[in-house]
């Protein structure tokens, strides 16, 4: 359960636009070996906002960072610690979305979760050796989290667009 909370606030610490200083996580410095599942969302090649890998084709972050009119156009850069490190990444399209349907930007705090699918190569940070993105995508699946903002039938929502290959 710690390690979920702390994914979910991570993608909350990361979503700040332009707020985040690279190689900082709750004050400490840290690497991407230690949090490989932390991907930077850009647009333009700006960093904008953070997300967590869940799968190896699917990212959560929050739902004000999607906007439907650009969201195609967005890239998930992962595997770096320095937003500066470019060469170092692996850079997805994103292919298609999902925001939480009860999502309103006029109360952006209720319900701000969405997902992001990336096409091209499958993120290679997923696998079953990782114990954090194992547990994550176990508690999804098994429908294990807290029913809090985002209600647990979207779990079932995010896992019928997983399967579904949305």
């Amino acid at each position: 359960m710690k390690i979920v909370i702390f994914i979910l606030l991570t993608v909350v610490q990361f979503s700040h636009e332009f707020s985040v200083m690279p190689g900082i996580i709750h004050g400490n410095e840290t690497t991407i070996q230690k949090h490989p599942w932390i991907v930077s969302i850009q647009f333009l090649g700006k960093h904008f906002c953070g997300g967590s890998i869940i799968s190896n084709d699917t990212i959560v972050t929050a739902a004000h960072c999607v906007t439907e009119l650009l969201v195609k156009s967005y890239r998930v850069v992962a595997g770096i610690t320095n937003l500066n490190d470019s060469a170092s990444s692996t850079k997805y399209s994103v292919k298609s979305f999902l925001i939480h349907s009860q999502y309103d930007l006029e109360i952006p705090r209720d319900y701000d979760i969405a997902i992001l699918k990336v096409s091209g190569y499958k993120l290679s940070l997923f696998s079953e050796n990782n114990t954090y993105l194992h547990n994550w995508c176990f508690l999804i699946r098994c429908n294990l989290l807290p029913c809090h903002q985002n209600g647990r039938w979207f779990l079932k929502e995010l896992l019928l667009y997983h399967q579904d290959g949305v």
